[in-house]
């Protein structure tokens, strides 16, 4: 993906995925760009031309727009539900709102990524379309940290957002590609398809009757082979706490929960849920393998 500071494996744990590592944001511009370009490694170019002082072209770069020609790390049906997941506007609502700087005036085609690290150290804020990837990065030079209320929402978007902006009205006149201008919705590719799913449980409806599926439904991509089995949806007696109307936990004292006919769903890995409690609700136990 074009990291190239991951150099010491020993020393990384779950919190890499999350931003527990030093990476570099010439970094994060080709591994984001892999996302962009449907899999595929670019090596970024800095210099595109070389003049004398008359203006004479010495040296230029001219890639053949429509080929790449970098290495494939990920299958375009995977960088496609990645960028699909991440242009979502919906899907981000809930912590950042509906009109944040994460939306490009008129563009809900550019997929987005924020990021703060401890102590509000580093911001960033990384999107893309198949036309272009933009990286900010906010922070102070002494890497101190600059206060509780600036985050990757707050700090580097608007920024990220101003550029995104302006590079989009190029690309839109065929700046960068003389055969795609307008709107870069990420494409397609063979190993997705798309399903009408449960929007409470994430399954396939337990009715193929568009009209009554049997549950509140939302249509969404998955890579072949991977549509969730039908929703196994029934309604019956369940303890319910008094005090939150969720599902009573087994160690309620008996005189702090009653008895109501309720939509039950198990998922495929024996979580319960409650569909129609007031409040969201779960029972589950994991094992941990250590």
């Amino acid at each position: 993906m074009g990291l190239t500071t991951l150099t010491e494996p020993k020393d990384y744990g779950l919190s890499a995925t999350l931003g527990g590592i030093l990476v570099r944001p010439y970094d994060m511009a080709v591994a984001f760009g892999v996302l962009a370009n449907q899999g595929v490694e670019q090596p970024l170019v800095a210099i595109t031309k070389v003049t004398d002082w008359k203006g004479n072209v010495l040296e230029e770069y001219n890639p053949n727009e429509n080929i790449l020609t970098g290495n494939r790390i990920l299958d375009p049906a995977v960088t496609f539900l990645i960028s699909h997941m991440l242009y979502d506007n919906n899907a981000r609502v809930a912590a950042f709102g509906t009109s944040s700087f994460l939306n490009v005036s008129g563009h809900p085609e550019v997929s987005v990524k924020t990021g703060t690290t401890n102590d509000r150290r580093d911001n960033w804020t990384i999107g893309y379309t198949s036309q272009a990837v933009v990286v900010t990065w906010v922070g102070n030079n002494d890497n101190s940290s600059m206060g509780g209320a600036v985050s990757g929402v707050s700090g580097a978007s608007p920024i990220w957002n101003k550029i995104m902006k302006t590079v989009l009205a190029k690309a839109e006149a065929g700046a960068y590609s003389k055969d795609e201008k307008g709107h870069a919705w990420p494409k397609q590719p063979d190993g997705v398809v798309g399903s009408t799913i449960c929007a409470d449980t994430g399954g396939t409806p337990p009715s193929q009757d568009p009209g009554n599926p049997g549950c509140p439904t939302r249509f969404e991509y998955f890579l072949s082979g991977t549509v969730p089995a039908i929703s196994n949806i029934v309604n019956q007696d369940i303890l319910i706490n008094n005090a939150t109307g969720g599902m009573a936990s087994p160690t309620d004292p008996p005189d702090q929960v009653h008895t109501e006919n309720k939509s039950i769903y198990t998922d495929p890995d024996g979580t319960i849920f409650c569909l129609n409690c007031p409040i969201a609700s779960s029972s589950a136990t994991i094992n941990y393998p250590f």
